[in-house]
């Protein structure tokens, strides 16, 4: 499938003139980006999308741990990319452009991603599922609440940890204009959904929207 290479995401590392279409990620996640333009555009490591679909047909690309084979598969923010036989493996990141980047990271790394719980159920045997904001839903008995961050084992596909969301937590601006900054929460407002935003870097206050924030560790 493909869109508009001018409705993609402003996210995206790509220019915004160029051939009239762009592939379609496939995720549930609205803003994901897919493989080929992770391969294509932010590594350098492949030329054209015949490249792209040759890497993955070898089996030389894994997602999360898990060998892939569709260069329209949508990564979002967090998740790893490896490429085995390099020896390489990146985590998805926003830079300081407000775009889509990766940081190359360690093999042990790449085995676990943090992730904002967007909401919480309740299933068939009174057991508790977690929605992540990846669109990932996991099982767990680790006490935490929607707006909380947890620790994903990707290897064992489960959860290990909950991150607070509260005063003083460490956090990152995933939406908006704001998008990609780093700071702390100074306080919460549950009534507008909005909280008071510290930048990390120039110490200004700034007031962002709750679904906008996401806890770090």
């Amino acid at each position: 499938m493909y869109q508009k290479r001018h409705n993609t995401p402003t996210i995206w590392p790509i220019a915004r003139k160029g051939t009239a279409y762009v592939i379609t990620p496939r995720s549930s996640s609205p803003e994901a980006i897919p493989v080929l333009i992770v391969l294509r555009e932010i590594l350098g490591i492949v030329g054209t999308r015949k490249e792209a679909k040759r890497a993955l047909h070898n089996k030389l690309v894994e997602v999360n741990g898990k060998v892939v084979f569709d260069e329209n598969l949508g990564l979002a923010l967090f998740d790893t990319l490896g490429l085995p036989q390099a020896k390489k493996w990146y985590r998805i990141i926003i830079n300081e452009q407000k775009k889509f980047d990766v940081k190359e990271i360690s093999q042990k790394e790449a085995d676990e991603k943090i992730a904002k719980i967007v909401n919480k159920s309740v299933i068939k045997g009174n057991k508790i599922q977690i929605h992540l904001q990846d669109g990932r839903n996991y099982l767990s008995t680790i006490a935490c609440s929607t707006n909380d961050s947890v620790l994903v084992d990707l290897k064992n596909k489960k959860i290990v940890s909950c991150v607070s969301f509260k005063e003083k937590s460490k956090a990152l601006v995933i939406k908006g204009k704001h998008i990609g900054e780093e700071g702390s929460i100074l306080s919460i407002d549950q009534n507008s959904k909005k909280i008071v935003f510290v930048e990390g870097k120039s110490k200004q206050q700034v007031e962002i929207p709750l679904q906008n924030i996401m806890i770090l560790p």
